[in-house]
């Protein structure tokens, strides 16, 4: 199954938990969980994120999809897509994204590193916010790519 394949089962079904998903006859690998989503690799380059609901709303993935979408829409924002990662599916209804895979960890000693520092604080200028080392990934190439954006606040002057 292509990663398009995969993206048109969940533009059609719309599945909201692992069981839903493996019934559509995807086979994911537990990668990570945060504060409250799960992540899992499909196949070689995707992930998708399932959220849990706070008071019945998926809060955090309402966010992190209007974050993209307002950072890939924003001409003035194109130097920053390379670290952010993309949206090939999102539903705020059902707290669950689908992305491109990274498979390079960055380390907590990253913290202290100058350009890794500097990369934060530009985008915590746009909105992203709540960002330490765990909330990266490296890609293929070595690029630092922002993975969580749960925390995006819209800027007014972008």
């Amino acid at each position: 199954m292509t990663d398009h394949d995969i993206v048109n089962l969940f533009e059609q079904h719309h599945p909201s938990s692992l069981e839903q998903m493996q019934a559509l006859g995807l086979n994911l690998e537990f990668v990570a969980s945060g504060g409250n989503r799960k992540v899992y690799r499909l196949g070689q380059a995707l992930a998708v994120k399932i959220g849990a609901p706070f008071n019945g709303e998926f809060h955090q993935t309402a966010n992190e999809i209007k974050g993209i979408q307002k950072i890939y829409s924003n001409p003035r924002l194109e130097s920053y897509h390379k670290h952010i990662l993309p949206l090939f599916y999102g539903n705020a209804d059902t707290g669950v994204i689908v992305t491109k895979f990274y498979p390079g960890e960055v380390k907590r000693e990253w913290e202290s590193d100058e350009k890794f520092n500097n990369l934060m604080q530009s985008l915590k200028s746009i909105g992203i916010n709540d960002l330490f080392y765990a909330n990266f990934r490296q890609d293929v190439d070595g690029t630092l790519v922002a993975v969580d954006l749960g925390f995006y606040h819209d800027r007014e002057e972008l």
